[in-house]
């Protein structure tokens, strides 16, 4: 078939997709993006408003599916057999819905994909499978991270720390050294406990404070730098020596 005539099976020979109104972006091999319009009968939560997660995650079943079925040979089939969706933020009356839907991996009898849900350009959720956390989870090697800039993230998606927190909880944390950068009059405390759980205590949080020349002069003399010497470098290639008050959590 060829990508027009996927498309239009895709909006117009499936009742449900038609009650919806889902409409085909464009598709190729391994790949998807599929549009919904916003109706006010989407509405899950009234007060804010914001549409029911049952609408975002049909849109990803659909995307994702339709990315993977793109990928098969004829006479083969595929079914949903797990979906699991990550609420990043509310999604409102407005712009159309669009997912994007890639084809991660594709096995014997399984195939990955990955999907992303934007309104306005603004991430709403998402279906991790990350290559390279796929690649450590399943294997046995040791993972450095460091989550820099945590407070201009949680700015975007207040529920960042919650999120991050649910997140690890799959993962084996043995293998898995964090690290966590923000504002200190950002830093989530509910994160901390979490943490806390998750890595059985073993997580030291650090206040880095904003150093002066003289600090910059004494801790360059300690690594066997003049410590003048450095600083007139420094005031002579433009370079501004600032601190910043951060909180970083260590696990």
């Amino acid at each position: 078939m060829t990508p027009d005539e996927i498309l239009r099976l895709l909006e117009e020979h499936v009742p449900f997709n038609r009650l919806l109104g889902l409409k085909g972006e464009w598709v190729e091999v391994g790949r998807a993006v599929l549009t919904l319009p916003v109706r006010q009968d989407f509405v899950g939560d009234p007060r804010r408003p914001a549409l029911h997660g049952g609408v975002l995650s049909t849109l990803i079943d659909t995307a994702g599916g339709l990315a993977a079925w793109s990928a098969l040979a004829p006479g083969e089939s595929v079914s949903t057999v797990d979906l699991r969706v990550d609420y990043l933020e509310p999604a409102g009356l407005g712009a159309p819905l669009r997912a994007e839907a890639e084809l991660v991996r594709k096995g014997n009898r399984v195939c990955h994909v990955r999907v992303a849900v934007t309104q306005d350009g603004l991430l709403v959720a998402d279906i991790f499978g990350d290559r390279q956390f796929e690649r450590w989870r399943d294997g046995e090697d040791e993972l450095h991270l460091l989550l820099d800039s945590f407070d201009q993230a949680k700015a975007r998606i207040p529920n960042l720390g919650a999120l991050l927190a649910s997140r690890l909880r799959r993962y084996p944390v043995d293998r898995l050294q964090l690290m966590i950068a923000c504002r200190s009059a950002d830093w989530p405390e509910s994160l901390e406990v979490e943490l806390r759980d998750i890595f059985d205590g073993e997580v030291g949080v650090y206040e880095l404070l904003p150093l002066q020349r003289a600090d910059v002069r004494v801790l360059a003399e300690q690594a066997g730098i003049d410590g003048q010497a450095f600083l007139d470098e420094v005031e002579r290639s433009g370079e501004l020596v600032r601190g910043v008050l951060h909180r970083c959590a260590i696990a």
